[in-house]
């Protein structure tokens, strides 16, 4: 992002910017939820909600507070389990999607019900409950369910599913604080420029990718190709495999930093 802002910034004389110090980065990241600039799952699905409002002239929702959502998560992990397809529940006014798509795209396939909405008899119809409930005027807040597996979440199920395959017991995701710390010190190494993989001090292993950060456990792993297991040890070759399948590890910290 910052060299394609001093790519443009150029063409018009405008000298380079600077990324600014990682204290300032994560005064960014408590104001968007989430580390760096980007909006959060929620407040994309609510700014979508109110985008689809405005054209019916629904007022603005707002989030409703985090136990709620809570509550609200609970009732969608319990639906995604059951394997139920539910995409509405009359008694509470809520509406359900299961997407492979940024979740967000799920506020417009309801709204794609207004195809058959009869706006010259309105009410509601089982054709069209998701867009009536989508732009119901009395509506005032929004609860918002997360189901989806957090980043941490599918780099630690993917460990666990590697560590399987080696006897290694499962590893718990660290506290939160140890998650933060960890955060931190992955947007400092990205920040500086630095390139690390392995940090023999700590055990830490590190991954710049384009692609999801769940593929790195993968490309960790994959130095098990050079891994001698007639001679087991710690080998540079295969520092990052070795610390994944560590037998004596409990726990998994993981940080992410976006550039």
């Amino acid at each position: 992002m910052l060299s394609e802002h001093n790519r443009l910034r150029k063409l018009h004389g405008s000298p380079d910017l600077q990324l600014v110090e990682v204290k300032q980065f994560d005064k960014i990241g408590a104001a968007a939820k989430i580390p760096g600039v980007f909006a959060s799952v929620e407040e994309d699905i609510l700014n979508e909600h109110n985008r689809l409002r405005k054209l019916h002239g629904s007022p603005d929702l707002q989030l409703v507070d985090v136990k709620e959502l809570n509550l609200m998560s609970e009732t969608a992990k319990a639906i995604a389990k059951s394997g139920e397809n539910v995409p509405y529940e009359r008694s509470t006014g809520e509406i359900f999607c299961k997407t492979l798509e940024k979740p967000v795209k799920c506020v417009q396939q309801w709204y794609d019900e207004i195809k058959d909405y009869d706006f010259n008899k309105p009410g509601f119809s089982d054709k069209t409950k998701c867009f009536t409930a989508l732009i119901w005027k009395a509506s005032t807040s929004l609860r918002i369910p997360g189901v989806f597996a957090s980043v941490e979440e599918d780099i630690l199920n993917e460990h666990n599913r590697l560590r399987k395959l080696h006897g290694s017991p499962d590893l718990q995701l660290a506290d939160v604080k140890a998650l933060n710390v960890m955060s931190i010190i992955v947007k400092a190494i990205a920040y500086s420029g630095q390139v690390l993989t392995y940090e023999r001090s700590s055990g830490d292993i590190f991954c710049k990718t384009l692609e999801k950060p769940v593929k790195c456990v993968q490309q960790w792993y994959d130095e098990i190709k050079d891994y001698d297991f007639n001679k087991p040890g710690f080998s540079n070759k295969t520092k990052c495999f070795t610390a994944l399948i560590w037998k004596a590890s409990t726990t998994l910290s993981v940080g992410t930093a976006y550039k």
